[in-house]
């Protein structure tokens, strides 16, 4: 699974480059322990031994991503996604990061977005439970 989760990062950080987007420096890529009940992907600012933040960011994925029937393609765009945090200046879901994601959309034709309907794609997250029942 790292291989292939490799590949796909690999072929991220290519349709960057051939855009001339310049993205922060990612040390760790990786698959969450556990499936997330709201999210796709998560970029982190990495933190040095005193607590503050090194420069560098760790994108991890939900293993839903990974499931029988679900397309390469959303793997590719969630990874995109987190990785448009790592630009300089949009690590939020401002202005920045939708010029960015505007310009791979167009380009790629992906549909890259704050926010998307993981069913939309044949993913499926868990459900989250309810710590009252």
């Amino acid at each position: 699974m790292t291989n292939l989760l490799n590949q796909y990062y690999e072929f991220a950080i290519e349709l960057l480059s051939t855009l001339g987007i310049c993205y922060g420096k990612v040390t760790k890529v990786f698959i969450m322990p556990k499936a997330s009940t709201r999210t796709l992907g998560i970029c982190k600012r990495n933190r040095d031994y005193s607590g503050y933040w090194d420069g560098t960011f760790s994108i991890s994925l939900n293993p839903c991503l990974f499931a029988d029937g679900v397309n390469d393609d959303i793997i590719v765009q969630t990874l995109l996604h987190e990785l448009i945090h790592t630009v300089y200046g949009c690590f939020n879901h401002g202005k920045k990061f939708k010029f960015y994601a505007q310009i791979i959309n167009n380009k790629y034709g992906y549909n890259i977005s704050r926010t998307t309907d993981s069913s939309k794609f044949g993913v499926e997250l868990p459900k989250r439970k309810n710590k009252f029942e």
